[in-house]
Parts: C-alpha cells; structure tokens; sequence
C-alpha cells in the first residue's frame, strides 16, 4: 500500500496543475518563476522545452543504463520490462494530459508527445498557426510507424503556414 502523500504525488504527474504566462501553457510544478520566453526562438519550443517528464526519472525501476559514449546523457536498456512498463505508463499519461488540457483549455488544441528513444518522455505544446510544431507530421508519421512516437491531440486543427 502507498502513503497518501505519494499517492497525491503520483496525482501530481497523472493530472498534473498548469499555469499560464504570457500566452503560453506550462506544468505548474516545473515553473519556479517567471519562464524567460526569450530564450527559445518560439512559445511553441518553449513549451516543448518547460512541459516534459521523464517517466523513468519519476518512478523506481531496475533497468539498466549507460552513459551514452558521445554525448553524455543516460540511455536506459530498452529490452528490460521496466522499460516497457514505462513505455505504457507513458501511454497513460500522455492520454491523461490530453483529457486534462482539453478540458481546461477547450478552445485551444494542444499535442502531447510520447517518445521512446533512450527513455520514455512526456511532453506537450500548444498547436500555433505560423510556428511548426516539436514534432512534424512527417516525422510523426515516420517514428509513430516504428512505435518510438505517440501525439495525441486535444481537439482537431488545421495548421497554418
């Protein structure tokens, strides 16, 4: 059995809270202050950039990594079963932002992004006429036919530019 205190911890990441600053949507536990929208060429990469988890960097597991050789992050074993149960809890929760972010935001259309590569990762942005998303439909096409991507949308849209 789990404390409450990890239980609303675990709320936290499945239905998470979200603020808004200057036109742009952002998980409100991941905002610590004022989002320096400056420093990304777009409000749709700062988004993608402020509103991610790593699903493996969240929970307990015994799959083993390495640092990768060149570019030193961590890559984690994908052919372990924890890794595929991260892969479906992401899965969970890429659906579970979406209904969230539909329901408070209904006017607007968001998509939420499941990658597989190194590790499971979460992360969502608002669809902007005129700013390309952080995933292109081609390359949606590309890595979601190779099960490495899942987007999910809010609502349907039709991109501009």
């Amino acid at each position: 059995m789990i404390t409450l205190a990890t239980a609303l911890r675990v709320a936290d990441i499945f239905w998470p809270a979200f603020v808004e600053q200057d036109g742009c949507v952002f998980l409100a536990r991941e905002i610590r202050g004022p989002v320096d929208l400056a420093q990304h060429r777009t409000r749709t990469a700062a988004e993608s950039f402020q509103n991610h988890v790593h699903v493996i960097d969240v929970f307990r597991h015994a799959i083993p990594g390495a640092e990768h050789p060149e570019d030193g992050y961590w890559v984690w074993e994908e052919s372990h079963p924890d890794f595929e149960r991260a892969w479906q809890l992401g899965r969970r929760l890429t659906e579970m932002w979406a209904a969230k972010l539909g329901a408070e935001f209904p006017d607007r259309a968001f998509r939420i992004y499941l990658t597989r590569r190194d590790t499971p990762i979460v992360r969502f942005h608002e669809v902007r006429a005129g700013e390309t998303p952080w995933a292109d439909d081609a390359e949606v096409a590309a890595r979601g036919a190779a099960d490495d991507l899942l987007v999910v949308q809010t609502r349907t849209y039709a991109r501009a530019g």
